[in-house]
């Protein structure tokens, strides 16, 4: 069955000239680098499994926290420098934490073809740090205090990278619920509030755009908050929150990626869209890919300046 998938995907990107990549998430817990002759192999399993099922390329997704920050521009360098010896050259890109983790960027940038930066993540029931705080899982703008949001993530590797055209923004179709949600910090404001904790735990989870309606909640009763550009409901009788990504939202971070000149979008997952294809209609329409390669970076990076 999950070949038949897979075939049926490859098929359709061929199709619409839409290039396929492999995801594959890494272990960190690694060896010197130098000497990792398991790295080598795993680098040349890679390449061969690539060229047997006609992939196009790959996206690197290292286990957080990273504890061997030399180990992925080693692996990379290598990845690039196998790769140059075979028949065709395979795209290679490395996934990236919305936060600086103090990883070499320059290094990296000379070997992958471009950067998934994680934009969707930012608040989360599940989230490690700070479940209780209750925000969209990818605010354009605005937020708790100390916690970061789309623009000022992509405002920093806009500007040390200087090449925004090879990075791309990670969107997610659905959104995130919580229960036990208090009254908003601010009374004028029903977006950034709090999660109350339950023998240490915060109840809530994930839901596919798909299950939203169908899992109870009434997407046509949504506020807008215009601050972090995302819709949101909050049932103030059950104490529950929802977080999600809508039409207008995504519209909204198309807009701000031509804007900064944005490479392109990671989408997690398709499939988690409805029948109708709403949101995937929404990223079709908006002809972002007609809007050329522009390479010139809108971010003020004064504060990055040195």
């Amino acid at each position: 069955m999950e070949k038949e998938v897979f075939e049926r995907l490859q098929e359709k990107a061929k199709s619409h000239d839409v290039k396929l990549l492999l995801s594959m998430e890494i272990d960190n817990e690694v060896n010197d680098p130098a000497t990792n002759l398991a790295t080598i192999k795993m680098i040349w399993h890679l390449n061969s499994f690539l060229t047997t099922h006609k992939i196009d390329g790959i996206e690197l997704n290292w286990k957080f926290p990273i504890k061997n920050q030399a180990q992925i521009v080693y692996f990379c360098e290598k990845m690039r420098q196998y790769n140059k010896n075979m028949a065709r050259e395979f795209i290679l890109a490395l996934s990236l934490p919305a936060s600086d983790i103090g990883l070499n960027i320059e290094s990296i940038m000379e070997h992958v073809d471009f950067l998934n930066i994680e934009t969707a993540d930012y608040y989360s029931p599940l989230h490690l740090e700070h479940p209780q705080l209750i925000g969209p899982p990818s605010p354009l703008y605005s937020g708790h205090a100390g916690v970061e949001n789309v623009d000022s993530t992509m405002t920093y590797y806009g500007c040390v990278t200087k090449h925004p055209e090879k990075l791309n923004m990670k969107l997610m179709f659905g959104g995130r619920y919580w229960k036990n949600v208090r009254k908003p910090i601010e009374s004028s404001e029903p977006l950034w509030m709090l999660a109350e904790r339950y023998h240490g735990n915060v109840d809530g989870d994930w839901l596919a755009w798909k299950d939203l309606e169908n899992s109870g909640w009434d997407l046509k009763s949504a506020s807008w908050n215009n601050e972090s550009k995302t819709p949101c409901i909050y049932d103030q009788l059950e104490q529950t929150y929802l977080a999600f990504e809508n039409e207008r939202s995504l519209l909204e971070k198309i807009r701000y990626a031509i804007d900064k000149n944005i490479g392109g979008f990671v989408i997690w997952k398709p499939i988690f869209d409805d029948e109708e294809n709403k949101l995937l209609d929404v990223m079709a329409s908006s002809k972002f890919c007609s809007t050329g390669n522009n390479k010139t970076v809108n971010f003020d990076c004064d504060v990055y300046k040195q």
